[in-house]
C-alpha cells in the first residue's frame, strides 16, 4: 500500500507546533500541548503527527484517527491506515489468506470509497491509484475523491504518476518491453497505447518524454508525436532547454527540436549560482563565468551513510579528512568541519553527531540543542524525531521542537 508523506507547514519564527504533539510516556503514546501538558492520555501503542487535523493512532494493532481534542473520529478498527491526504485516508481490513481490502474514509470516519481494492495509494492531485488483482494478474487505475473510477482498474497492468498533467498507463509488462500510452486527469487516453514503443522515462520534462523503440531512444510531445527520432543509445530528461544524449559513442546535448547544441550550457547551477567541479581528489565551486568562488580544499566524499548534503537553506555539506561540516556560498565554514556526521538543514536546524551523540545547530553555526541524542531526524512541521539513551540498555524516544523542548519521558524501553 502506497504512502504519501506530507509535511505540515513549518511554524513561523521557530514557534512550537499549534496541533497537539505526540508525547511518549511510560512506553505509551499520547499528545501534549507546547508546555508538555498531556491533552490526550498516553494510552496508544503508536501515535503519528497531525495531518489535516487528524492523527493516526494504534492500539493493539488496530488503527484509527483522533482529532485535536482527542476524540476518536475514526474508530480503531482497521488493520491498515495511512495519514490523511486531500481529505481522505486510505484504510484496510485483513481478509482470509492475506487477502486484504482497501478503501478510503473521510475526516469524520465515513467510508466514502468502499474497501474493495487489493491495494491503494494516498490521494495526490485529486486522484489516487487503486489496484485489483493478486500475483501476476494485477490491474491499476485511478479514483477521484468521490470514488468515481476515472480510470477503472480493469484495463491497465499498471499506471504511473502524473507529471505535466498526464500519466503513463501500461497495457502489459514483459521483459524489455512495456506497451504504454498516457491518460489525463479525466481518464482520457490522450496518447493511445502503442505497441511501437518499448519503454519510457518516469516523468515528462519541458513538454518532452523520452521513449524507446528497438533499443534506441527519442522523444515524443504531448500529442504523442515523435518529435525527436529514436536514434540515440541513451537519452536524458530536458532541463533548461537541453537534454543529454549519446550516439555512436559520443555524448552531446540536443534542443527540444532535436538539433545538436554547439555550445550547451556549461552546467546547471544550484540555487546560489554555483556548481561543483572536481579538482583531483578535492572539490571546488565556480560561478556562472567559471571563476573559482570556493577554492579546492574539501575532499570528494562518497560516504553513503554520511554524505555531503547538497545546498539547502544556504548551506552545503563538505568533508575533510573524514570529518563533516557546512559552508556558505563564500566558502566560510558556518558549521566547522570537525564532526563525525551531519544531517541536512531543515527549518533552520541541522543535526550534527559527535562521539555517537547528536545535537542541533542553527544556520548561523550556533549550537542550539546539546549533544545528547542517539537518533536525530530532520525537523518537519516544527518537530524532529529523536531517541535518547538512558541506562542499562534502555532508551526513550519521541519529539523535540526547534528550541529543544522534549516531548517524552521515561521509563525507557529496550
Amino acid at each position: 500500500m502506497g504512502l504519501l508523506c506530507l509535511a505540515a507547514p513549518a511554524p513561523a519564527g521557530g514557534a512550537a507546533p499549534a496541533d497537539p504533539i505526540p508525547y511518549f510516556k511510560g512506553g505509551k503514546w499520547g499528545y501534549s500541548d507546547a508546555a508538555r501538558h498531556l491533552v490526550v492520555p498516553a494510552v496508544y501503542d503508536k501515535a503519528g503527527r497531525f495531518t489535516e487535523g487528524r492523527a493516526l493512532v494504534e492500539k493493539g494493532q488496530r488503527k484509527g484517527f483522533i482529532d485535536t481534542t482527542g476524540r476518536e473520529v475514526v474508530p480503531l478498527r482497521y488493520a491498515h491506515a495511512e495519514p490523511f491526504s486531500e481529505g481522505r485516508a486510505a484504510v484496510g481490513e485483513s481478509g482470509a489468506l492475506g487477502s486484504d481490502h482497501f478503501g478510503f474514509v473521510d475526516r469524520e470516519g465515513q467510508v466514502v470509497i468502499p474497501l474493495r481494492y487489493d491495494s491503494v495509494n494516498s490521494f495526490a492531485g485529486g486522484l489516487a491509484k487503486v489496484e485489483m488483482g493478486q500475483g501476476s494478474v494485477q490491474h491499476w487505475g485511478f479514483v477521484d475523491a468521490q470514488g468515481r473510477e476515472v480510470v477503472p482498474p480493469d484495463k491497465y497492468a499498471y499506471v504511473g504518476s502524473f507529471s505535466e498533467d498526464v500519466a503513463p498507463v501500461f497495457e502489459e509488462h514483459e521483459i524489455d518491453i512495456e506497451r504504454f500510452g498516457f491518460v489525463d486527469r479525466q481518464g482520457r487516453e490522450v496518447i493511445p497505447v502503442s505497441r511501437h514503443w518499448s519503454g519510457c522515462h518516469e516523468r515528462w520534462a519541458e513538454g518532452r518524454m523520452a521513449i524507446r523503440h528497438k533499443g534506441k531512444w527519442g522523444y515524443i510531445d504531448h500529442a504523442g508525436h515523435e518529435v525527436i527520432p529514436t536514434v540515440y543509445d541513451e537519452a536524458g530528461d530536458f532541463d533548461q532547454g537541453q537534454a543529454p544524449v549519446k550516439m555512436g559513442g559520443q555524448d552531446f546535448f540536443i534542443d527540444p527540436a532535436g538539433q545538436r547544441i554547439a555550445s550547451p550550457l556549461p552546467y546547471r547551477p544550484e540555487a546560489d549560482g554555483l556548481r561543483e567541479v572536481a579538482a583531483g581528489s578535492k572539490r571546488t565551486w565556480v560561478d556562472r563565468t567559471g571563476k573559482v568562488v570556493i577554492p579546492a580544499r574539501y575532499d570528494q566524499s562518497r560516504d553513503e551513510v554520511c554524505p555531503d548534503w547538497p545546498l539547502r537553506e544556504g548551506l552545503r555539506g563538505v568533508t575533510l579528512d573524514g570529518k563533516h561540516g557546512f559552508i556558505d556560498r563564500k566558502g566560510v565554514e558556518v558549521i566547522p568541519v570537525q564532526y563525525d556526521c551531519t544531517g541536512y538543514p531543515s527549518e533552520g536546524r541541522v543535526a550534527v553527531w559527535q562521539k555517537k551523540l547528536a545535537g542541533f545547530f542553527d544556520l548561523s553555526g550556533k549550537q542550539v540543542i546539546p549533544f545528547r541524542y542517539w537518533k536525530a531526524e530532520p525537523f518537519q512541521g516544527g518537530l524532529a524525531g529523536v531517541a535518547l539513551p538512558v541506562q542499562d540498555g534502555l532508551w526513550v524516544h519521541g519529539y523535540i521542537d526547534t528550541r529543544g523542548t522534549e516531548y517524552f519521558e521515561g521509563p525507557g524501553e529496550r
